[in-house]
C-alpha cells in the first residue's frame, strides 16, 4: 500500500512539474520571440516553482493572486469570480470545481490549477530567529562552456581585443528562505571571456548580487528590502524591473500588474536596483513604498584629445559583458543614484497611486551626431512624476498610467479588459509616447523596446467556442513619431496574430499560431534616405503537435515557417522533435530535441525554445541551414541533491565559420556542454 501511495505520488508530482514547464516556455519564448534582447529573468522559475510548494489557498477571501497575475496566468476579474463564487457557493472541496467558475476556460485552468490549493496551510507567527531556524536553503552551482575554440581566445591579431578570461561561465546561488517572509541570496556570476580571481577580478567573479527581504509582519510595516530588488510601479512608464508582459499568446492579458518590491535574484547585472527599500501601511487602504539606489554601471567614457577624462559618457552599454580591455575600461566607470516613492490607495475595486523617481548619474550622458539620437537623455538629473489606476467593476477592467519627465515629455497608456457572454474576453489598449520621453527602468507596453516615440491602438480577443477549444488574435497598429535606427522620417506599421489550441484528448493538444508584422525602413543604398521608405514584412507561422500517452512519456513535434520581405524576399523553416522521457520508479528524467532548419538570413530565423538547465534559458534563433540537436539528463541520487548535464550541437550546412569577431569558429560545428548540481537542505 506504501508503494502504491507513493507511485501516485510521484505520478502526480511529476504531471505538477510538467504543467510549470509548459506555461515556463510558453512565458519565456514569448518574450524572447517579440525582442532580439538577450533573455535573463530566473525570477519567472523561482515564482512559479515557490507557488508549487506554497499555492495558493482558494477559498481565502483575502487570497493574493499576484504572482499568476505577474505572468499572465489569471486576471483581475477572473480572480474576483472566484472570489464571488466562494462566496456565494461556500468553499471548494476540490480543485476541479473552480471549471463552475464564470470566465475560466478550461486551458487557463489547467494552467493555475498547479497552484491552487483547497487547503488551508495552518500559518504560524514565527519570530525572525526562529524563521531562520526553519527556512530552506538551496545552492547552485553552474558551468556552461563551447568546446570548439573562438577567435577571442586565441587572436594574435594586434588590432584586435581578445578575450581577458576563459571560456567558462560560472555560475554560483545561494539562497535562505522561509515562505514569502523571510529571504536572504547570494549571487555570483562570471560570462564567458571573463577573468575570475586574477585581472580586474582579483576580488574573484566579475558579478556578485545579495539581497535580504523581510516581512516584519507589523501593522505598519509590509516589506523590508535590503541589497538588490526590483521596483514595479503601474504599467511600467516610470520604474519596472524584471519581467514584463507584452504582445504573445495570451492576447487579452497584456497589462502590467504585480507586487511593487521583489527581492532581485537574477543573474542579469542592468535591470536592478541596489540599496535599501521599504513599503509601509500608513492606513488600513493606503500604503506608501521608498526606495534608495546607489550603484556602479559601465558607461562608454569620452576622452579629449590628451586622452583624459571629460566627465561626460556616450551611452551606458547594457550586456554586462567584460571579456575585451574596451569592455573592462567601461566596467563600472559611472555611478547611478536613484530614489523615489510610491502612494497607493486601493480597496476591492480601485486602485490609484503617485509616483515620483529621480535618477542621477555622474558623469554627464551625450549621445553622438545622429539624427535620430535627438531626443535621446542627456544630461545627468532626470526626474519622473506619475499617476496609475486600476478599476474593478462587473466584467471590466480598466488600467492605466500617465508619467511626465522633468522637460515636461510624456507617456501615457489606458486599456480596458471586458469579459463578453459565452467565453469571450477582450481587450483595447491605447499607447501615446512623446518622442523626448525617456525612463531607463521603464518597461511598458508596446512595439519599442523602450517607452518612447510611439502612438498605438491594440485590440485583442479570446474565444472559448468548446471546453477544448481557444482561439486568441490581436491586432496592434502603431506610428513612430520621430526617427529611428535605419528610419530617416516617422513612420508606422502594423501587426496581425491568431492563435487557435485545441485538445481533442486529455493526451493530444494541437496549436496553431501565424503573426504578420509590417513596418518601414529605408531603402538601403539611397543617396537620398530621407525620401524614401519601403515596407518591410515580417510573417511567421508554426503547427505544433504535442502528444503525452502517459506520464513518463512526453512527445512534442513542430513545423515552424518564416518569411521577411524588404527590398528581397526570403523565407525559412524549421522542423523538430522533441521527447521527455521520465525513467519509471526512479529520479531520472531525459530530455532530447532534433531539428533542421533552413532560412536564407538572419532575417527569416525562426525562434524554438530548449529545455535547460534550471533557472537557465536557451531561446536559440535558427537562421542559415543546419541541423541541431541537444540532450539533458537530470538525475537525483538522494532526496536533497540532484544533477543536470545537457550537450548540445550546431552543424552548419552552408558555412565554414560561424560567427565573427570574437566569437568566430572556424569550422561549421558549436557544441556546448552545461553542468549543474543543486543542494538543498
Amino acid at each position: 500500500m506504501e508503494r502504491l501511495a507513493a507511485i501516485l505520488f510521484l505520478f502526480s508530482s511529476l504531471q505538477l512539474i510538467a504543467q510549470v514547464e509548459n506555461e515556463k516556455e510558453i512565458i519565456i519564448e514569448n518574450a524572447v520571440s517579440n525582442s532580439d534582447e538577450e533573455f535573463e529573468n530566473e525570477n519567472i522559475i523561482e515564482d512559479l516553482r515557490f507557488l508549487l510548494r506554497q499555492p495558493i489557498y482558494v477559498n481565502d477571501s483575502l487570497a493574493n493572486y499576484g504572482i499568476l497575475f505577474q505572468y499572465g496566468l489569471l486576471t483581475p476579474i477572473q480572480a474576483r469570480a472566484i472570489k464571488e463564487y466562494v462566496k456565494t457557493y461556500g468553499p471548494f472541496i476540490t480543485k476541479k470545481e473552480l471549471i463552475a467558475v464564470p470566465g475560466i476556460n478550461n486551458e487557463e485552468l489547467e494552467a493555475i490549477l498547479p497552484y491552487l490549493s483547497v487547503f488551508k496551510e495552518e500559518q504560524q507567527q514565527l519570530g525572525v530567529f526562529r524563521q531562520l531556524q526553519v527556512a530552506q536553503s538551496r545552492l547552485i552551482v553552474r558551468n556552461q562552456l563551447v568546446l570548439e575554440k573562438q577567435a577571442g581566445y586565441q587572436s594574435t591579431d594586434s588590432t584586435r581585443s581578445k578575450f581577458a578570461g576563459d571560456p567558462n561561465h560560472l555560475y554560483i546561488k545561494f539562497r535562505h528562505r522561509y515562505k514569502n517572509q523571510l529571504s536572504i541570496g547570494l549571487l555570483s556570476d562570471k560570462d564567458s571571456g571573463e577573468q575570475l580571481f586574477k585581472g580586474e577580478n582579483k576580488a574573484g567573479f566579475d558579478f556578485y548580487s545579495a539581497h535580504i527581504k523581510y516581512r516584519p509582519q507589523k501593522r505598519w510595516i509590509n516589506q523590508i528590502n535590503i541589497g538588490d530588488y526590483e521596483v514595479k510601479i503601474g504599467q511600467g512608464l516610470i520604474q519596472w524591473n524584471g519581467f514584463s508582459l507584452g504582445k504573445g499568446a495570451d492576447a487579452t492579458t497584456v497589462f502590467q500588474k504585480s507586487p511593487i518590491l521583489r527581492e532581485y535574484t537574477s543573474s542579469n547585472e542592468i535591470n536592478f536596483l541596489r540599496g535599501v527599500a521599504a513599503d509601509f501601511r500608513i492606513l488600513p487602504e493606503l500604503n506608501a513604498t521608498i526606495w534608495v539606489s546607489h550603484k556602479q554601471m559601465d558607461g562608454n567614457q569620452l576622452y579629449n584629445d590628451s586622452l583624459q577624462l571629460t566627465g561626460r559618457i556616450t551611452s551606458l552599454p547594457l550586456t554586462g559583458y567584460h571579456r575585451t580591455k574596451g569592455e573592462i575600461i567601461d566596467k563600472g566607470s559611472t555611478t547611478e543614484t536613484i530614489y523615489g516613492t510610491n502612494i497607493e490607495f486601493s480597496n476591492e475595486w480601485l486602485k490609484v497611486g503617485v509616483t515620483g523617481q529621480h535618477r542621477k548619474l555622474s558623469d554627464s550622458l551625450i549621445y553622438r551626431n545622429q539624427e535620430y539620437q535627438r531626443f535621446y537623455p542627456k544630461g545627468t538629473d532626470f526626474s519622473h512624476v506619475g499617476i496609475h489606476y486600476s478599476i474593478l467593476k462587473k466584467r471590466n477592467y480598466f488600467f492605466g498610467e500617465t508619467a511626465f519627465t522633468n522637460d515636461l515629455a510624456y507617456a501615457t497608456v489606458n486599456g480596458i479588459q471586458h469579459f463578453f457572454p459565452g467565453s469571450v474576453k477582450g481587450t483595447f489598449v491605447y499607447r501615446n509616447y512623446t518622442k523626448d520621453y525617456q525612463s531607463f527602468y521603464s518597461n511598458g507596453f508596446g512595439e519599442n523596446t523602450s517607452v518612447n516615440n510611439e502612438e498605438g491602438i491594440y485590440v485583442g480577443l479570446q474565444y472559448s467556442p468548446a471546453k477544448n477549444f481557444t482561439i486568441q488574435t490581436y491586432y496592434d497598429w502603431f506610428r513612430f513619431p520621430w526617427k529611428k535606427f535605419r528610419v530617416s522620417k516617422p513612420s508606422t506599421g502594423n501587426e496581425l496574430f491568431l492563435q487557435a489550441t485545441y485538445e481533442p484528448t486529455e493526451q493530444v493538444e494541437l496549436e496553431f499560431r501565424t503573426r504578420l508584422e509590417q513596418k518601414q525602413i529605408d531603402v538601403s543604398g539611397n543617396l537620398y534616405p530621407s525620401k524614401i521608405l519601403t515596407n518591410q514584412k515580417r510573417y511567421s507561422s508554426r503547427l505544433e503537435l504535442r502528444y503525452r500517452p502517459n506520464e513518463l512519456l512526453y512527445f512534442k513535434s513542430r513545423i515552424g515557417h518564416s518569411f521577411f520581405e524588404a527590398e528581397e524576399k526570403e523565407h525559412g523553416i524549421l522542423l523538430f522533435q522533441d521527447l521527455i522521457y521520465q525513467f519509471p520508479s526512479t529520479d531520472v528524467k531525459l530530455y532530447g530535441r532534433f531539428a533542421n532548419f533552413n532560412t536564407d538570413s538572419f532575417d527569416s530565423r525562426v525562434y524554438a525554445y530548449e529545455n535547460d538547465l534550471l533557472y537557465n534559458f536557451s531561446v536559440p534563433a535558427f537562421y542559415g541551414k543546419g541541423s541541431r540537436w541537444y540532450a539533458m539528463v537530470s538525475y537525483a541520487p538522494i532526496r536533497n541533491i540532484k544533477f543536470w548535464v545537457k550537450g548540445s550541437q550546431t552543424i552548419f550546412s552552408d558555412r565554414e565559420q560561424i560567427s565573427s569577431g570574437n566569437t568566430a569558429i572556424d569550422g561549421n560545428t558549436r557544441t556546448d556542454l552545461k553542468l549543474q548540481a543543486q543542494w538543498s537542505f
